[in-house]
Formats: structure tokens, C-alpha cells, sequence
């Protein structure tokens, strides 16, 4: 197998893990709660009747298989061609574009599941728990490792940065690297301050599990802007070492991960389902 070979099997791994595994994933935990725990003996759980849930997970298991057949029809044609770039295109274009077509779907379950958190929270007025009297810091959030994490993966990609602006390479864009990594750290930095002071939790829930809930997704934001940082550098290495066609390779492998990641990374084992059953 050469080096096209490898790039349109991580594509293919790619196509498969996030628009048919974690999709299925995603839809078997919601499907299982919704069968667990039915809207007549637990109506605080669900914010709409129980059919527009069943048409939005229906909808979702569409959009995904629409974007699988896809994926694999690129794969086949592009094969069949007998082109090393993907769709006779670009491998790097059709990689990153078809991530965003594949992650659409779950962009449009997070903004929905928000939308119904806000419901349940305007729904159970009446059952909002007491808040914590101290105020909430960021350290409460966020373990020392994860921020040593954070800080050496800034320092291998500020040393790498300025390793190659003494060797650059064609295409080294210098010191707007750095401003790059600047926008990504006041993004996620910006998502992990709603994630710990905005966003209001399941009033319903105790304090500890709203708490914990907050502590997850603060870790998942650091952690994805750590995975990012690696991932940017990596590409600088590559690119130095005139070794561009791996980087598509790296980049669904990245991808894979980084849904992974946040896919397992949201879990009902700190939930108290029975504070939403019929009093």
C-alpha cells in the first residue's frame, strides 16, 4: 500500500466511526433513557410530548446515514477513478469539508439539547436547588493536570514555531501562527467560561451532580484545545519535514479522536433519574 492507499483508508475510518458508530452510540444512550424512564412516571424529564423527541432522533438517524452513503460513495468513485486525490479534488479539502458535513448533525443535537435544558430549567421553576454560596473559580474546574497539559503543548508549539521562523520552510507563515493559536485560545477559552459561570445546570439535579456536570465539560474544552494544539504543531512538523500527504492521514485520525473523546465523555451515570419521577 502506498501513501494514497493509507489516506483514503483514515478517510474511510472516518466515515465510519462518525457517521455510523458514534451516531448509533449517541441514539442507543437516549433511546435507552427514553425506554427506562417513560414520560408518564418521569414528566419533569421531558420538556416536549415524547413524539417530537422520537421524530428528532429519527431525523438524526437520516441525516447521518445520508452523509455514510456519502462517504462511502467518495471512497468507491474515487477508487474506481483510480485518482490519488480524493473525488479527483483535493484530499485535504474533501477531508476537512466532509468533517464539517459530518458534524453538522451533532451540532444540531447539541444546540437542540440546549434548547430543551433551558425548557426544563423554565419547566421546574419550582424545583431549582439551592446554589453553592462561594463563588465558582476556575481551579474548582480544572485539575492541575490538565493545565500542565495545556501549558507544555503551548511550549513544544512555541518552540516549534520559532524553530522553523530560524528554518522556514515554503508556505511558513511565521508569526501568524501565533496569532492563530491566540483565536483558539480565546475560543475555547470563551466555551469553558460559559460552560463554568453562564450556563445554568438541570435545576432538578442536587448540586454535587451539577457540579460534576460542570467539571466535565470544563476538562472537555481543555482538552480538546490541547488535542488542537498537538494536532497544529504536528502539522508544522510535517510540513517541515516535507512530509504533507501524512498530514491527512493525522487529520482523520484527529478527528476520530476528538469526537470520541467527546462522545464518551458525556454520561448519565451522575444523573438521579428518580428526582424527575411523578410526586
Amino acid at each position: 500500500m502506498n501513501t494514497q492507499d493509507f489516506i483514503h483508508l483514515a478517510f474511510l475510518s472516518q466515515v465510519i466511526l462518525l457517521s455510523y458508530y458514534f451516531p448509533r452510540v449517541m441514539l442507543k444512550r437516549t433511546e435507552s433513557i427514553m425506554e427506562r424512564y417513560s414520560q408518564e412516571e418521569y414528566p419533569k424529564l421531558y420538556p416536549v410530548p415524547v413524539e417530537t423527541i422520537r421524530n428528532k432522533i429519527a431525523f438524526f438517524r437520516l441525516t447521518n446515514g445520508i452523509i455514510f452513503l456519502i462517504g462511502v460513495a467518495s471512497v468507491v468513485i474515487t477508487k474506481w477513478v483510480g485518482t490519488k486525490e480524493l473525488l479527483t479534488w483535493d484530499n485535504q479539502a474533501v477531508i476537512a469539508l466532509y468533517f464539517m458535513l459530518q458534524a453538522s448533525p451533532m451540532i444540531w443535537a447539541t444546540l437542540l439539547s440546549m434548547k430543551y435544558g433551558k425548557q426544563m430549567h423554565q419547566q421546574n421553576q419550582t424545583n431549582i436547588r439551592k446554589a453553592a454560596l462561594s463563588p465558582r473559580k476556575f481551579r474548582q474546574y480544572i485539575p492541575t493536570g490538565y493545565l500542565v497539559a495545556l501549558i507544555a503543548s503551548h511550549l513544544l508549539y512555541f518552540a516549534t514555531v520559532f524553530y522553523f521562523i530560524q528554518n522556514p520552510f515554503d508556505g511558513f507563515a511565521g508569526y501568524i501562527n501565533l496569532l492563530g493559536l491566540l483565536v483558539m485560545d480565546i475560543l475555547f477559552g470563551s466555551m469553558t467560561y460559559y460552560y463554568v459561570f453562564v450556563r445554568k445546570g438541570d435545576p432538578v439535579q442536587t448540586l454535587e451532580s451539577r457540579n460534576k456536570e460542570t467539571t466535565r465539560s470544563a476538562h472537555l474544552m481543555v482538552a480538546i484545545l490541547v488535542a488542537v494544539i498537538i494536532k497544529i504543531t504536528l502539522d508544522l512538523v510535517l510540513s517541515g519535514l516535507g512530509l504533507r500527504d501524512y498530514q491527512d492521514i493525522v487529520t482523520c485520525i484527529y478527528f476520530n479522536l476528538i469526537v470520541a473523546f467527546s462522545v464518551y465523555h458525556y454520561r448519565f451515570d451522575n444523573i438521579n433519574f428518580e428526582l424527575y419521577r411523578r410526586t
